[in-house]
């Protein structure tokens, strides 16, 4: 198997060869000999020299350039610890805290335009400043609109309400500090049992 490959190395290396030659003679330029090749090229009819009593066109370097260079691959580096968000959210009157699976709640059954008071808090979280919370699907954070931002004070936690107000079906509270987003899930049930 080496053998073969060695082989076509080497057919590829003679292909690109004659290839490039063909390009000087197309171009009709003639090769330039390089300082310090001990190759005599008289035998092949090209020759850096000037034959005497022949007008010569005057020989052009053929220059490769790269479209760009290569890339630089940078070091693997170790993921950013992610602080959990913990969740303690209110429903008739009763604090539940929901888990948490790949950045999203469990989904929660509430009731429409009932208030549920949301108290969110990151203690381990170093780097943010502030949260957006942002009602998604319907619904309404503090009896406003539907996003709010929140400063991050030093017990790291934010207290909202939200109130679901678009009808039966699914709802997401979103918030985000920096590039970290989480969402709570909740849902609205038609009136069957």
């Amino acid at each position: 198997m080496k053998r073969t490959s060695i082989i076509s190395w080497a057919s590829l290396v003679l292909v690109t060869a004659a290839v490039v030659g063909l390009l000087f003679l197309r171009a009709g330029e003639t090769p330039v000999k390089e300082a310090g090749n001990s190759r005599d090229n008289s035998t092949s009819g090209l020759s850096s020299a000037p034959n005497v009593g022949q007008a010569t066109a005057p020989s052009k370097k053929l220059v490769v350039q790269y479209a760009s260079p290569p890339p630089v691959i940078a070091s693997p580096q170790p993921a950013p610890s992610v602080a959990k968000v913990q969740a303690v959210i209110t429903r008739d009157e009763k604090p539940y805290r929901p888990q948490f699976h790949s950045g999203h709640s469990e989904r929660l059954r509430v009731t429409m335009n009932k208030t549920i008071p949301i108290q969110l808090s990151w203690p381990e979280d170093k780097t943010s400043d502030g949260v957006f919370v942002q009602a998604i699907q319907g619904g309404r954070i503090d009896d406003g609109g539907n996003s709010k931002h929140f400063a991050l004070g030093k017990d790291r936690t934010v207290a909202f309400n939200f109130t679901p107000t678009s009808g039966v079906g699914a709802y997401q509270v979103i918030a985000r500090r920096g590039t970290l987003e989480e969402a709570l899930e909740f849902w609205v049930p038609t009136g069957h049992p």
